[in-house]
């Protein structure tokens, strides 16, 4: 009972001191919320004719290839625009390359069979970071193609945005930066975001799911680490000078299913 009652209070001590900034608790406060995905985008976008229509979390985007990606926060608004919204609290998590995949990502997965490539949605790719890490202390960076010869815009409709979580001021980007940052719903200024950390903080069912959601990430977390090690095992035996082992004795050995075993002894071929 008291070694389960400290599990609680170190629970709880963690669930006070999260953040919107840590994405496990953004995903969780963000999602199935309108409200709180048009209050960022509107202000993130400078625009006020944003009405979201759906919102998904933790989106999984398959590449049967390989780098499948897992989107934060995907929403659609009313006139079909496509908005990836992503936290990011390290630099190198927010990587310029990074931001054109998951723009291509969703391109892909928007572009069904049979449709024209003049369907794609418009799409807004959006990595909020918790330093300015374009480093040129703007709240907001823009990115978009343009004609070099004319300096015309392109027109492709892929938008990336970088928002600079650093930034401070009595602007509404610097209020919601700060409440971003806020780890006390009391300071926040946004009302919408303010009830919403609040109910995750503090109500049972809030905290009850909050967790869950942190259960889930150790074990998965766990099961990533199993999986890693399986493959450190099973490629230390395929490399083997003193013994070769089949793909069926690997199999065995290592944990890993059959077909991963062969799909790496080809890759090692």
């Amino acid at each position: 009972m008291a070694e389960r009652d400290s599990l609680m209070a170190k629970k709880l001590e963690i669930i006070k001191n999260f953040r919107l900034f840590d994405d496990t608790f953004f995903v969780r406060c963000f999602d199935g919320s309108s409200e709180c995905i048009e209050l960022v985008l509107s202000i993130i976008l400078d625009r006020h004719d944003l009405f979201v229509i759906s919102v998904e979390t933790e989106k999984f985007i398959a590449n049967i290839m390989d780098h499948s990606v897992i989107l934060d926060i995907f929403a659609k608004d009313g006139n079909g625009k496509i908005y990836d919204i992503e936290i990011q609290k390290s630099e190198s998590g927010a990587d310029r390359k990074r931001a054109r995949f998951y723009s291509s990502m969703i391109d892909s997965d928007q572009l069904a069979k049979g449709m024209r490539f003049s369907e794609i949605p418009e799409s807004f790719v959006i990595f909020i970071t918790e330093s300015d890490v374009i480093g040129h202390g703007f709240p907001v960076y823009c990115i978009e193609r343009y004609i070099m010869n004319t300096g015309e815009p392109f027109g492709d409709e892929s938008h990336i945005v970088y928002v600079n979580g650093g930034f401070r001021d009595d602007s509404p980007i610097g209020w919601l930066m700060h409440d971003f940052s806020c780890s006390n719903p009391d300071k926040m200024h946004y009302k919408i975001l303010k009830d919403r950390v609040k109910f995750f903080k503090e109500s049972k069912e809030g905290i009850d799911t909050m967790c869950k959601a942190m259960e889930d990430f150790r074990n998965d977390g766990v099961r990533e680490g199993e999986n890693r090690n399986a493959t450190e095992v099973a490629l230390r035996l395929f490399k083997s000078e003193k013994y070769k082992y089949t793909a069926e004795e690997i199999s065995y050995i290592s944990g890993l299913d059959l077909n991963t075993v062969k799909s790496l002894q080809k890759e090692i071929s």
